[in-house]
């Protein structure tokens, strides 16, 4: 019996094992999502900056002086830009489109600008429409670590004619700080559009300004907008790996935030949640069979003994004890008074057969006495003890008349 509840008890541990590995499997990809939501809200971060710099560029773009090129009130109008946002911006000015600069507001001196013409970013403006990224340079201007914000300035006729352009502070496009990490374990990098690193809370993936040394996460930024891995890291450790594209809407792949956090300890919590899940499981599994086994011993144990010991009386022929009001269950029950009516029934015939063999034992002596012409009066008293046998309760005598019946000779009362 105890089998047969290990046996319905098996499938139902092993489909509670299933659902808990399926909940740590469900708390990974809960994590990960978390950590891809995380990285997203990092790039939305940078997307609002880059998006703030180009309603910048809008509306100084639609100045007068500017949409007139009057390029010596322009350095004064920049200057005080910078004084207003200087910590957001290094530089403001305009590129002609022989690639000198026509203004900025570092300097009024415009015969000493370095030429700009071979800048990317530059070229890139000029021939697209929209508001472009540059890589991560050094300003010549400015002589800071800077990437630009930039876009053509247009005559009525569509043609460029010179490139306004914004340098943001590399502070303020990383703004790590203003990123609350949700473990100091976990680190943020930002990079440009070719992998040099604009900003890093990390020590081992490089430091500012150089390209990110870990090949593995900078080609995986480099498959889709979004997405987020488990990869060993250089240090021979596990991370979840989550990244985000951030840009503008001509140049969405300007920027890649990288987010990663440990998973040996995301993994352990996990794995530890699984194992005590498992644990728990298995202790309520045991409980479970040991009450099974205890109930089958309290209950069903307890029948079956009463009927092994109702069996082996039955076999020394003792019919006179009954079962059927000390065993429990219906099934238990029926079967304990049909016992009942067997022994029953056997008592009767055991009786009946010692009544019959009373009898002829009894009749076997009367004839053995008459056969060996024994005295009278014991074969007579035989004859009378026969007779009480035969009747429960019954007294018998014998009484001997004389030849006319008139006188009693003898008489036999053994009892």
């Amino acid at each position: 019996m105890f089998l047969v509840i290990c046996v319905a008890a098996i499938p139902t541990f092993i489909g509670l094992t299933y659902y808990v590995l399926q909940q740590r499997n469900r708390l990974e990809d809960i994590s990960q999502q978390n950590a891809q939501r995380y990285v997203e809200l990092a790039a939305r971060n940078e997307n609002w900056l880059l998006k703030s710099s180009m309603e910048t560029l809008n509306a100084i773009a639609s100045t007068p002086l500017i949409q007139d090129g009057d390029w010596k009130l322009c350095y004064q109008y920049f200057s005080d830009l910078l004084r207003q946002h200087g910590n957001r911006y290094t530089n403001f000015g305009v590129i002609g489109a022989n690639g000198n600069v026509l203004c900025s507001g570092i300097s009024a001196n415009i015969g000493k600008m370095p030429y700009l013409g071979d800048r990317p970013y530059f070229n890139r403006a000029l021939s697209h429409t929209g508001f472009v990224v540059s890589d991560s340079l050094m300003g010549r201007i400015s002589d800071t670590h800077t990437i630009t914000v930039a876009t053509a300035l247009r005559n009525g006729e569509g043609t460029p004619h010179a490139v306004l352009f914004a340098a943001l502070n590399i502070a303020a496009v990383s703004q790590i700080k203003n990123h609350t990490l949700p473990s100091h374990s976990d680190d943020l990098t930002i990079l440009d559009r070719h992998g040099t690193i604009l900003s890093t809370s990390a020590t081992d993936l490089g430091t500012p300004g150089q390209p990110l040394k870990s090949k593995d996460i900078l080609n995986f930024s480099m498959l889709k907008n979004t997405g987020t891995k488990l990869m060993r890291g250089d240090d021979h450790k596990d991370w979840f790996v989550s990244y985000a594209k951030a840009g503008t809407l001509d140049d969405p792949e300007a920027l890649t935030v990288i987010y990663r956090n440990p998973a040996s300890i995301l993994l352990s919590d996990i794995q530890r949640s699984f194992w005590i899940g498992t644990a728990v499981t298995t202790l309520l599994m045991l409980m479970a069979l040991f009450a099974g086994w205890a109930g089958t011993q309290a209950i069903l144990g307890r029948n079956i003994r009463k009927l092994t010991e109702a069996a082996k009386r039955l076999r020394t022929r003792q019919f006179d004890t009954r079962i059927g009001n000390q065993v429990f269950g219906q099934e238990f029950t029926e079967i304990a008074n049909q016992f009942d009516k067997m022994a029953e029934e056997l008592g009767a015939s055991e009786r009946q057969w010692q009544v019959s063999f009373q009898r002829q034992q009894g009749q076997n002596d009367i004839l053995r006495r008459i056969a060996q012409d024994g005295r009278l009066d014991e074969t007579l008293i035989s004859l009378t003890r026969f007779a009480e046998g035969q009747i429960d309760d019954t007294i018998s005598s014998i009484l001997l008349l004389s030849v006319d019946g008139t006188r009693v000779i003898s008489c036999i009362a053994p009892t």
